[in-house]
């Protein structure tokens, strides 16, 4: 994770620039398939309160996948309905993504099952509060960093994003703090257990 780290706001401002991402946002980072869950970020966002749907752009990085055609009409359909979303498919470089990660104002990791979900951790390192399945491998990766919702369940996840907004400074900065000490425990080049899984996810 020695590539993912809080990058400076001069290089957030760059990078946003850059890709022409506006204000805040909620991230998402993976190929675009249902089993990532995508759709379900797309129905929280929905059922935000109007002042939170104004706020936050639902940003989505990573390339397409199965079914990528679906998820793109739905995608259309919330755009056309209000809500702000945006899809960077295949355009971030990985020099650019430890500087998005480290912009956004959440990361929602909904999937039904991973393998084991380095997004999480990349998240984590680059100290953005993680919204994440309750299933799978994902609460043990994310540790008491995690917000973990059921991905089953939209209005789960429409809460989670409300509990995070709702943060004071300082329980962001523990969640932050928490995430950024549970990202250090992932060492890459070390973790033989840890490659493995990641390379399992990818086949």
């Amino acid at each position: 994770t020695t590539h993912f780290y809080k990058r400076s706001e001069t290089e957030i401002k760059e990078v946003k620039k850059r890709h022409k991402i506006y204000g805040d946002y909620i991230l998402s980072v993976g190929n675009i398939e249902p089993r990532k869950n995508q759709l379900s970020l797309v129905k929280a966002m929905y059922d935000l309160p109007d002042e939170l749907k104004e706020k936050y752009t639902l940003l989505f990085v990573g390339a397409g996948g199965w079914k990528m055609e679906q998820i793109q009409a739905e995608i259309d359909d919330a755009i056309k309905s209000g809500l702000k979303v945006q899809i960077l498919q295949g355009r971030v470089s990985d020099e650019d993504l430890p500087a998005i990660y480290s912009g956004a104002s959440m990361m929602g990791y909904v999937s039904h099952y991973e393998g084991f979900g380095m997004p999480i951790v990349e998240a984590m390192a680059c100290g953005v509060p993680v919204i994440t399945s309750n299933t799978s491998v994902m609460p043990e990766v994310a540790g008491d960093a995690g917000v973990l919702i059921d991905p089953a369940s939209v209005d789960s996840i429409t809460e989670a994003i409300k509990t995070i907004d709702g943060w004071s400074d300082s329980e962001r900065q523990e969640n932050i703090t928490r995430g950024i000490e549970r990202a250090a425990h992932y060492n890459w080049a070390n973790s033989t257990a840890s490659l493995l899984a990641a390379a399992r996810e990818v086949k």
